[in-house]
């Protein structure tokens, strides 16, 4: 049953995604951006600990983990852990260079 939690529930991410870009016309990295938030606020709330024991290995790798990543790195930091606040500079560097050369690539649906 663990394969098929790994399987629903990250899809059922994606589809909600997919309808957010069909409908809104929303730019992909805008998307992805709010994926990663949507990941931190659920870290926050304690859902993405949940949906990891339903789900396993399938919502680790969905871009909502990168947002639970930050917010664990966010934690670590206020914590006074060095190593972490260098992972957590390098994660954001990371995704608002890719993000923004997302944005140069990609034109948004008119």
């Amino acid at each position: 049953m663990v394969f098929v939690y790994a399987f629903l529930f990250p899809a059922l991410f994606a589809v909600i995604a997919q309808a957010v870009l069909e409908k809104t016309k929303v730019p992909v990295p805008v998307l992805l951006k709010g994926s990663v938030i949507l990941g931190a606020v659920l870290a926050f709330f304690g859902v993405m600990d949940k949906l990891n024991g339903l789900a396993g290995f399938g919502m680790i790798t969905h871009i909502t983990a990168l947002g639970e990543a930050v917010y664990s790195g966010v934690l670590a930091a206020l914590k006074g852990d060095p190593a972490a606040i260098t992972v957590l500079l390098g994660i954001i560097v990371t995704v608002l260079a890719a993000s923004g050369l997302f944005g140069l690539i990609v034109k948004p649906k008119k």
